[in-house]
């Protein structure tokens, strides 16, 4: 796993995981220059995301069979981005460690096979006794769905002041990037109405074959 690779560098740099379609979109903001100088753990808080989709009742029933012995607040860390120095993934190992039997024994029942679940719940109890910061909160990263989601999603302009942008529904786009300059919104803007043409074109075609 990432943290044990972490955990293990030589040096005591500030590292920051991120998945392959999260893209720099705008210059770093002051506020997460100061998490990595004063080495503050960083994660991207998406529980408002999964709620609607899952229930809270689900995500906190998940996280307490992981952590049975916490009362969970249901918290639940994106997968695509998380930083800190080999400190903290060394800790943020050893709360998998502490864990990771019971999410074998159980992820068949979880709403979430992956590692998010683990993650999430090391996390929610580092916090505990750990400064953490959700980088989501000073626009260090943000995550916007190109398709219809149950949460409410805030429209698209929102989103490209952000430092980074993950856009998981937007693989195919992201692999045609040939270079990423200050045309790159427009272009992703241009992708998404395209996108949403093609999308309504589909749905009369399938209305007239009916008829």
């Amino acid at each position: 796993m990432y943290s044990i690779f972490f955990s293990n560098l030589s040096n005591q740099k500030y590292s920051i995981l991120l998945d392959c379609d999260v893209l720099c979109v705008n210059k770093i903001p002051i506020n997460l220059i100061n998490c990595v100088k004063n080495n503050i753990p960083v994660y991207y808080d998406i529980t408002e995301q999964v709620y609607p989709a899952y229930k809270r009742e689900t995500i906190i029933g998940d996280k307490e069979i992981l952590m049975p012995n916490e009362l969970s607040i249901g918290l639940w860390a994106g997968g695509e981005f998380l930083g800190g120095d080999k400190s903290f993934f060394k800790l943020l190992y050893d709360e998998i460690a502490l864990i990771k039997e019971k999410y074998i024994d159980n992820y068949k029942s979880l709403h979430q096979q992956g590692d998010e679940a683990l993650v999430s719940s090391a996390i929610e109890k580092i916090m505990q006794t750990k400064q953490i910061c959700n980088a989501g909160l000073f626009g260090g990263i943000g995550r916007y769905w190109s398709v219809k989601t149950l949460h409410v999603q805030n429209p698209w302009k929102s989103y490209v002041n952000n430092f980074l942008l993950h856009l998981p529904a937007d693989k195919k786009f992201i692999a045609t990037i040939n270079s990423v300059d200050s045309q790159l919104i427009k272009r992703y803007e241009n992708y998404l109405r395209r996108t949403a043409i093609m999308r309504v074109t589909k749905i009369i075609v399938k209305r007239i074959l009916k008829k």
